[in-house]
């Protein structure tokens, strides 16, 4: 047994079930969670929540504007490789001169 006795240390030294203890004990707990779900805000009514067809074209377009960022990030990478070739073309053209 710890120094600091628990829930169940003293369950057990009543002779009671430490189960049933730590139910007890966690009652006003388990009130409190569902008095705070119970006060949650309610879903929005059906005529002004977005209907299916609506949530469809939303998604359509989320996954259209993915497809033309990815296509424009492939031709920027596209660009700064040749931007980097050219700098490297430079660089080597420098260093020949030099010598």
């Amino acid at each position: 047994m710890s120094t600091f006795p628990t829930v169940v240390d003293d369950a057990a030294f009543c002779g009671r079930a430490g189960e049933f203890v730590l139910a007890r004990e966690l009652h006003s707990e388990i009130a409190a969670l569902r008095s705070a779900r119970a006060s949650a805000p309610a879903r929005l009514p059906a005529r002004q929540r977005a209907s299916d067809a609506s949530l469809r074209v939303r998604l359509r377009a989320a996954l259209d504007e993915g497809q033309r960022q990815r296509e424009e990030i492939a031709r920027m990478r596209e660009e700064l490789a040749l931007a980097h070739g050219r700098v490297r073309e430079l660089e080597l053209d420098r260093r020949v001169r030099r010598t």
